[in-house]
């Protein structure tokens, strides 16, 4: 599911998901879960690092 909210003149498009497995799981492994979730959702990307040009020569 895909969630649009705006603050002004801003707005953030948001990303949700149903978790329909923990029904069947224990709760040892809901936690697990839960923590993975967490993780993901505070996970931030890392700039790439920049090559340097290959030279040929002197």
């Amino acid at each position: 599911m895909h969630y649009t909210t705006t603050s002004g003149q801003h707005s953030r498009t948001l990303r949700a998901f149903v978790d329909i497995g923990r029904t069947t799981m224990s709760s040892e492994r809901l936690t697990v879960k839960l923590i993975d979730h967490a993780r993901l959702f505070t996970y931030e990307t890392q700039p790439a690092a920049r090559r340097k040009p290959h030279t040929t020569g002197p």
